[in-house]
């Protein structure tokens, strides 16, 4: 007990700093690409609002079907990065349990929705995939 850890054999060996440096760790190698992300589909959306005004009939269905999976990404996925920046403030209590629940369910309904829409805003796709099924 002369404040040497005798696992590390460092006096200034401290796990309170390495939990610190692996949060700044995961806060840089998943949060910051994934806002980027985020915010990168919410210009995309901003931008396909603004074209689908002034053009016509299929381009406004390719900017809704845009705009409808920007949106499903950003609702999907919003909550993921919602947590893992409470996780990382220092002194945050813990989150509900439901919520590690609910946005893992919302990962699969992003998944399933993806083909969804695609589907409901492409009649090509929507063929495709109807073709596909009714062979199995």
């Amino acid at each position: 007990s002369s404040g040497i850890n005798a696992e590390y054999g460092d006096p200034t060996y401290n796990p309170d700093h390495l939990v610190a440096l692996q949060k700044t760790l995961k806060f840089i190698q998943l949060i910051l690409p994934g806002l980027g992300i985020i915010l990168a589909n919410i210009l995309l959306l901003c931008a396909a609002q603004r074209y689908s005004r002034r053009t016509n009939t299929a381009t406004r269905k390719a900017n809704l079907t845009v705009m409808l999976i920007s949106s499903v990404f950003i609702g999907c996925w919003l909550p993921t990065f919602v947590e893992e920046i409470w996780r990382t403030v220092p002194g945050a209590g813990a989150l509900p349990t439901w919520f590690d629940t609910a946005h893992i369910y919302l990962f699969f309904l992003n998944v399933v929705l993806n083909p969804v829409i695609y589907c409901l805003t492409n009649r090509s796709f929507a063929g495709f995939i109807r073709g596909r099924v009714c062979r199995v």
